[in-house]
């Protein structure tokens, strides 16, 4: 649950961070990986991988 949450956070920060966007979202699609090597059925994975591709991807249909 932690990797799903600093997933998470890497969202949040990207919007109000100067550092580069994509650095910040590789991070989190990394947090994201481990997450789900841990835990697959965890729900804040997936609604977090829902907010990257819809926000950063632009992968509406995806989200």
């Amino acid at each position: 649950m932690a990797y799903a949450a600093i997933a998470n956070e890497k969202i949040t920060q990207s919007i109000f961070s100067n550092a580069g966007n994509q650095e910040i979202m590789n991070e989190g699609r990394t947090s994201l990986e481990a997450a789900k090597a841990l835990d697959p059925t965890l729900p804040e994975i997936y609604t977090t991988e829902g907010a990257l591709k819809f926000y950063y991807e632009h992968d509406w249909k995806g989200a």
